[in-house]
Parts: C-alpha cells; structure tokens; sequence
C-alpha cells in the first residue's frame, strides 16, 4: 500500500522547481500587465472606488489594498509584489515570498473584484499549496545554502504535495459536472458556440471554427478529458509510459485553449501542473541529455551569482511545525472538496458556514464553472458614444471625432483594450446591481476624459452601448442589435 501511495502522490524536486520558476515567470507577467491599468483599477480615480469595493467585498474577506486608495500607496503595494515574486523565481527565502506574495495578490484581487477570471482564483489556490513544499530544493538562491541532507533525495512526498496534485487536476473533474447542456451532449455543439463568442477567441479561434465535424468531436472529448483525464493520471501512475502519455494530453488540452481562447494566463499556468506528475524516472534521464544539463547549469550558474545572501536566506524548518502544516493542508483540502461538491448544480447540500468563511478568508473558495452549463449563444461589443461641451461628436471606443462605426470588426477580442477590462464590461452589465455599476464607470469616464482638457473639450453626455450579435446554429448570420446600456451627463450629479 505504501508503495501505490508514493507512486501516486510522490513529486520530483526537479519538477517542483521548474514549477516554481514558471509560476513565478507567470505571476509576474500577469502583475506587469495590470500596472498598466493602476490607477484605472486599483485607485478611488478608477471605475471601483473603496466605498463601492467594500461594499461588493466577500464577508471574511480582506485587502490591504484598500487601506488607501492614492496612486502612490498602490504602487507601493505592487513594487512590493514584484520583489516577493522575483524572490519566488530564484528561490531565495522562499517560503516567505510565497507566503507574502499569496497575500498580496489576494489582497489585490479583493481590491477589485469584478476583473477576476478563472486564473485568479486557481493563482492563489498553486501559491496557498506551494508555501508547505520544499519548492526551492533545486535551482535556487536557498539550494545553495542547504548541506548534503536537503540533496538526499530528489523526490517527496507529503499530505501537501498530494493536495497540490489532487488540486491540479480536480478543477477539470468537477468542471465536467457543470456542463449539463444539450450543447456538450447529445449535439456536440458545445465549441462551435464558445468559439463564437467573439471577445474571447482569438484570431486563430476564429479561423479554427469553420471545421464544424471537428468541433463537435471536440465537444465530446472535452467530457470524456475532464471526467476521466483526473483519475487515470493517478490510476496508471504504475506505468511509467502510460503516466507520461497522460501529461502529454494535460497538455495538449491546454495548449488548444491557449491557442484559440484569450482567456488570460489561465491555460499557460495549466501548462505548467502538468509537470508535477512526471515520475522520476524521466527527469533521470533527462538529466544525462546536454541541453537539459545546459539549462540547469545555466540556473545554478545565475543563483550562485547571489552568494551573498546565501547565508541570510538559510530556512531551518521544525520538523514538529511542518508535520502540522502539512496536516493543515490536508484539512484545507477536505474543506474545498465539501465546498466543491456543494456547489455543483446536482446537489442541494450546502457546506457547513464555518469551511465556507474558512476558505473565504484563504482565498480559496473557488468554483469551476467553465462553460457551463453552456456556453453563451450571444456576442457582441461595447461601444461609447458622446458630445463634447462644443457639441462636437466623438467616438470615445476609438478616441476619435465623428460620426460613429456601427459596423462589425473583424475580430471582437481586439475591440477590448484588455482581458481584465472586458470582465469588468461584461460584470458592470451582467451583475444584479448593474445600474449602479454602469453609473460608477460613466462617472469614471467623465473624470478620466475631462482631465485636463479645455472646457469646450470636455465631456458632456455620452452613451454606452452592446451591439448584441445573436449565435445561430450552422453559421447562419444573426442580425446586430444595438442595445443602450447606459446614458450619462457629466455635469449633472
């Protein structure tokens, strides 16, 4: 029994860390592109000032983020990220870099709620599990300073390494759960419609969609992929080969995502869990290949470089303090498995208040609700249009004078300046209060635009419209409706 149990659950130090890298890489590309939107999310200029942030915020929830809502204090906030992440990267002090780089990007994320995806949650679920395993035993800063004892063993196994294995790929399994329309089964139609949602697919997506035959087997092996893909990569974990063969489907599921879905870093951190299942065996090998043996030379290279901080960054571990941590993962793990299934739509169980506020409080209550339990039948993109205070009128979308272009572009996903901004759209008018939430984004417009300008260019009254594009099936065109979402004069309270 022990034995199946370390061929399950056991993880290769070397996976671990380029896990770690990769992560990392990931977490700081994601942070550098929400600077650039700083002040425009994150401060009481933006859409989502700190009066309307608390009053969306989850109960047991925090944000640091809130404490001030200058744009100077969250800079402040954000150069901090960026070193813990850059502390996660090369591994040094690793442990607290991980821990204070999982509570500020929780922080961040409650700041502002309403240009969350699916990575963001899976984000902090990878950073809250990474904090109880040895990720920093090879290529990193922390590597250096540890003796023989810590290079024993190039594997390990623990109740935390399994919970991040079981995490990794339950969000597939339950998933699968939610996808109860007719579009996934009997018809098959399931992709043709989410490749149809124009503002999430990309160029390639758009081409792609003509292969009709080839999207509906797509829908089904989707099904089959997230009900049974989670329990044969640890059914087969005996056959070295057959494991590995595994991986390679994890990752050629997301790889397709990525390639046709703008849907963030959700698939890229995808790609990246799939190496914690590879056995040992593998990474043996891989070891005597020259190109392998130049990248890890390469890594080792790079951290000894750092050699004055070896001594500083050395983390003596209680074995006493680890056993219970490593005991708590594992209650973490139970708790978001009853969360998981009391939130699935065939259940009318409901989780206990205190593993909800538990998890509300870690981050961690997350769902995995992927296009289910259909995708959209419906597209479209925003459009602004307004007057200036010499009655002059402006598309504001495009930032140019004029009469406005009703017309259909080409490709939906670039009429959105980012992923973050098109959650934010389509939260603003889709959500229970979404007059209130419109009236803060045209306020935001009014201060945004008027900024600095003269008085007879600045704002007066705008609208916001959807152009609404219905999806009919066989790629029958819909005729576009303009819906006005939203009318806003500046200078009236």
């Amino acid at each position: 029994m022990q034995k199946i149990i370390k061929k399950t659950f056991e993880i290769d130090l070397r996976a671990l860390a380029l896990f770690r890298i990769g992560f990392g890489i990931i977490l700081f590309w994601d942070l550098a592109i929400r600077v650039i939107d700083l002040e425009n999310h994150y401060t009481d200029f933006g859409v989502l000032n700190r009066i309307e942030a608390f009053r969306i915020l989850d109960d047991y929830a925090f944000s640091i983020h809130l404490a001030n809502g200058t744009l100077f204090f969250q800079a402040v906030l954000f150069i901090l990220s960026f070193i813990f992440i850059i502390g996660l990267i090369t591994g040094y002090k690793t442990r607290l870099s991980t821990i204070i780089t999982w509570f500020l990007l929780l922080s961040l994320q409650k700041r502002n709620n309403m240009i969350l995806n699916g990575a963001d949650g899976l984000k902090i679920i990878l950073l809250f599990w990474s904090a109880f395993l040895p990720i920093s035993a090879r290529y990193s800063i922390d590597s250096l300073s540890k003796q023989d004892s810590s290079k024993k063993t190039d594997t390990h196994l623990s109740l935390a390494g399994a919970g991040l294995l079981i995490m990794s790929v339950a969000i597939f399994f339950f998933a699968v759960f939610y996808k109860t329309g007719d579009e996934w089964y009997p018809d098959g139609t399931a992709l043709y419609y989410a490749l149809h949602i124009g503002s999430n697919v990309t160029h390639l997506g758009v081409w792609f969609r003509q292969f009709d035959f080839i999207l509906q087997l797509g829908s089904y092996a989707t099904l089959v992929f997230e009900f049974f893909g989670p329990i044969l990569i640890f059914v087969i974990c005996w056959n070295y080969a057959i494991r590995l063969t595994m991986v390679g489907i994890f990752i050629s599921f997301q790889t397709g995502i990525a390639l046709f879905l703008a849907i963030g870093t959700y698939p890229f951190i995808n790609l990246l869990t799939p190496l914690l299942f590879i056995p040992k065996q593998y990474w043996d090998s891989v070891e005597t290949n020259s190109i392998f043996n130049k990248i890890s030379y390469g890594l080792n290279t790079t951290f000894s470089k750092f050699k004055f901080f070896i001594k500083a960054s050395t983390e003596k571990e209680n074995p006493r303090t680890t056993k219970l941590a490593d005991r708590f993962s594992f209650l973490i793990l139970i708790f978001l498995f009853i969360w998981n299934i009391a939130e699935l739509p065939q259940t009318d169980y409901k989780a206990p208040r205190f593993i909800e506020n538990t998890l509300t409080f870690l981050g961690l209550n997350q769902n995995w609700n992927m296009y289910g339990p259909r995708p959209h039948d419906h597209s479209g993109w925003y459009l602004i249009s307004g007057k200036l205070m010499d009655e002059s009128k402006i598309d504001i979308t495009k930032n140019k004078k004029g009469k406005m272009d009703y017309s259909r572009p080409q490709y939906l996903v670039d009429t959105y300046p980012s992923e973050r901004w098109r959650k934010y759209l389509d939260q603003a008018r889709f959500r229970y209060d979404s007059k209130r939430q419109l009236l803060n984004y045209g306020r935001f417009i009014c201060r945004s635009w008027n900024r600095g300008k003269p008085e007879n260019e600045k704002l007066g009254t705008f609208q916001i419209h959807f152009m609404w594009e219905k999806t009919l099936p066989n790629y029958e065109k819909a005729e576009i409706i303009k819906e006005t979402l939203w009318y806003h004069d500046c200078f009236k309270p």
